[in-house]
């Protein structure tokens, strides 16, 4: 019986090698510039260049632009001088989560998951929200109903102002990221500066116009976000 030489297939195995060790024809160079150049002519491409802080920055600043634009319009509250302390701690407080709801639903992609406290704000703000009316009579004001007109008010001021501060944290928030917490925390964060901004001009405290003015449009504006957000992911 004839055995094969092992040898003989040495200089086959070698060219197999060489033919696999061959430096690759793909220039990866070429292929980065030209995925930076196509961004580039893209709509969209220095939004998604944008760093997390940056995003932050802008959100804050587009949403500080519009409610300060509602505050001229409609013109300060005359106490705020007088129960300057008292309206402070309501302010800061809103204010407070608001911020926090803002740095969640733009979280960094690398920070790790918040957990269970990314809902616990929400509902806490969710909560604050519902409390409004009855929080109002300890803060000062007049309780006094001056009718639709003045409810209607307010009701348009916080859909302008929530959906404004809504839509800016879901065009900013980045397109791979679809929890549901991040969508909550921009509908809190829409209903409560909406508040905030409100609270600066109106000085209602009667319970019937805070729910109607102010909670009930801004559940409307947390509603919306998570409505909006899951379509938009879904698509």
């Amino acid at each position: 019986m004839k055995y094969e030489n092992p040898a003989d297939d040495i200089p086959l195995l070698r060219d197999d090698i060489d033919r696999y060790d061959r430096r690759g024809t793909l220039d990866v160079d070429r292929l980065l510039r030209a995925v930076r150049e196509e961004e580039a002519r893209s709509p969209t491409g220095w939004l998604d260049r944008l760093s997390t802080g940056q995003r932050r920055l802008l959100a804050t600043g587009v949403v500080s632009a519009v409610g300060a634009a509602v505050v001229w319009h409609m013109g300060l509250r005359t106490d705020l001088v007088e129960h300057g302390l008292r309206l402070s701690l309501a302010f800061a407080a809103l204010l407070g989560v608001v911020f926090a709801a803002v740095r969640l639903s733009l979280r960094d992609l690398a920070a790790p998951p918040p957990g269970r406290w990314a809902y616990g704000l929400g509902l806490a703000g969710l909560a604050i929200l519902l409390a409004a009316p009855w929080l109002g009579e300890w803060l000062p004001g007049r309780s006094l109903a001056l009718g639709p007109f003045w409810t209607l008010r307010c009701f348009r001021f916080t859909l302008l102002i929530g959906g404004v501060t809504v839509a800016v944290l879901l065009v900013l928030q980045r397109r791979s990221l679809s929890a549901p917490w991040r969508l909550l925390s921009a509908g809190v964060a829409g209903a409560l500066v909406s508040d905030f901004f409100l609270m600066l001009h109106c000085d209602l405290t009667d319970a019937t116009h805070q729910w109607s003015g102010h909670t009930l449009p801004g559940l409307v504006v947390v509603a919306v976000a998570l409505i909006v957000g899951l379509l938009l992911r879904r698509r």
